[in-house]
């Protein structure tokens, strides 16, 4: 059982690091790493001539799930799509349809918040969002914490890159699982 685990863990880490290579190997992402300095731009010259950025839509599909805990009854394969507006303030909000851990469909509305903490990688991000999860149904209700009516409350942290239109992005799924998503921003 343990070689399991360790076998699990190893392909986790490796789609993981391969998503963030092939990501971070392109060029610098073309949009700008932080809002501010063009919103400071804008106001020493007035406002004239420069818009405030724009908002970005992010769609994003799952490419890989590792339980932490395996159970012959999980699935990893959860086919989800996920529509997330990315605000020029940082706020994020979505919608999210998937498979759960047990192959029950499952919806997930969620707002949050994005941060690049690092200067010298601007592709780099952090994502906290909090939102809602529906399909926590029958026999495996029990499985996540507050599911009153199949509805529980959920935070999802993640750690992504973005490069020109595209990003990869680690999400943890409480203590449950991880999840490696792979999108596009438009």
């Amino acid at each position: 059982m343990l070689n399991t685990r360790i076998g699990c863990v190893r392909k986790f880490v490796w789609a993981a690091a391969c998503c963030l290579i092939v990501a971070t190997s392109s060029v610098r992402a073309a949009e700008p790493a932080d809002e501010a300095p063009m919103a400071q731009q804008a106001a020493a010259a007035g406002g004239a001539g420069l818009r405030p950025p724009a908002g970005r839509w992010l769609f994003q599909t799952s490419a890989y799930t590792l339980h932490f805990n395996p159970d012959p009854s999980h699935t990893n394969k959860q086919r989800g799509i996920n529509i997330e507006y990315w605000a020029p303030n940082k706020w994020l909000f979505g919608a999210a349809h998937l498979r759960n851990s047990f192959n029950q469909p499952t919806q997930y509305i969620f707002t949050g918040r994005l941060w690049r903490p690092l200067d010298s990688q601007p592709m780099l991000y952090v994502k906290l969002t909090g939102g809602l999860l529906y399909g926590y149904k029958g026999e495996f209700r029990g499985k996540i914490p507050f599911n009153h009516y199949g509805v529980a409350p959920a935070l999802v942290p993640s750690l992504g890159v973005s490069v020109k239109h595209f990003t990869a992005e680690v999400m943890l799924l409480g203590a449950a699982a991880a999840m490696v998503n792979v999108g596009v921003l438009w």
